[in-house]
């Protein structure tokens, strides 16, 4: 059995991203997958990585360094709750489904942050494993994109840039 996850960034769940990440679900769920859901702005997940988010995280000299603190959490079993939560789902999925738009040439901050607090350094990832030798080789991602532009507008050459381009940090994170 196939598990997927949708994650939706997007403030308005009536939005087109809304109503496609539903459909998503309900696709998924008539194909006999199992569905896990993030919405991203309705669960109000903070995206500002940070030491109020750990114990004792400032370093020595008030420093916060985010991949030492990731680290030393998970080896504590202390990852923050709405992060631990997030993790679970991605460690179940087979398959996750991102709906988003692009907004000023990228996906909403949200996102973003998303990334940065759940890609949980010493947790989901490390030095060792990553890329092609990471923890989800083997998974798969699908990016459901709006652009509010023309396929013209958004392919090599055009106005609002080559949506290749302006996706690539965000399918290179994967």
């Amino acid at each position: 059995m196939t598990t997927t996850l949708v994650v939706l960034a997007h403030p308005n769940p009536g939005s087109f991203n809304g109503a496609w990440a539903d459909a998503t679900v309900q696709a998924a769920r008539a194909q006999g997958d199992v569905v896990l859901k993030s919405d991203l702005c309705a669960m109000n997940f903070d995206p500002v990585e940070g030491a109020h988010h750990y114990r004792d995280q400032t370093g020595g000299e008030g420093c916060f360094d985010p991949l030492k603190a990731q680290e030393q959490a998970a080896t504590a079993g202390q990852i923050p709750v709405d992060v631990q939560a997030e993790v679970d789902k991605l460690t179940q999925a087979d398959r996750v489904v991102f709906h988003f738009p692009l907004w000023w040439f990228a996906p909403p901050a949200v996102l973003k942050g998303w990334f940065d607090r759940v890609f949980v350094h010493g947790a989901l990832h490390s030095v060792d494993q990553r890329f092609d030798s990471g923890r989800f080789k083997g998974k798969s991602a699908v990016f459901c994109v709006t652009a509010g532009a023309s396929h013209t507008e958004s392919a090599p050459g055009g106005k609002e840039g080559d949506i290749a381009m302006l996706l690539w940090p965000t399918a290179y994170t994967l």
